[in-house]
């Protein structure tokens, strides 16, 4: 009967890909190797001297949620949107010295993005807009 009970808890686990949920949680977006890059969909704030600034969920989608800012840049991208969101980005810049946004799909390199703050291995420029100085 015990033997019986573990295979059914452990059941989950084995299966091929994993699935997550009950009895177990195999967590497969934690356990499965998404790669060494990773695309993301974003805007960021070029100066006059063409360096990049990069832009507060704030600014982005009007929330201080990391997540919800790259989901809104993804849909924008995604629906043909990129030109409204563009403006509406460029209307919430804060920084006195961004002259232009960028709607951009950046590719990283996840490691080094994270260890070294490395700059992106490819970006793909949507659109870009002019922030209107006041």
């Amino acid at each position: 009967m015990l033997v019986a009970v573990a295979l059914v808890m452990a059941w989950p686990a084995l299966r091929r890909p994993p699935a997550d949920g009950y009895p177990l949680s195999t967590y497969p977006m934690f356990a499965t190797d998404r790669g060494d890059t990773s695309t993301i969909a974003t805007a960021v704030g070029i100066t006059s001297d063409g360096d990049v600034v990069r832009l507060s969920p704030e600014e982005l989608a009007g929330s201080d949620e990391p997540m919800q800012a790259i989901s809104t840049a993804a849909a924008a991208i995604r629906e043909g949107r990129a030109d409204a969101w563009c403006d509406q980005v460029a209307a919430r810049v804060g920084a006195d010295d961004v002259e232009t946004v960028e709607v951009r799909r950046e590719t990283h390199d996840v490691i080094a993005h994270f260890t070294d703050d490395a700059d992106p291995i490819d970006v793909d420029v949507v659109t870009s807009c002019s922030v209107e100085v006041p």
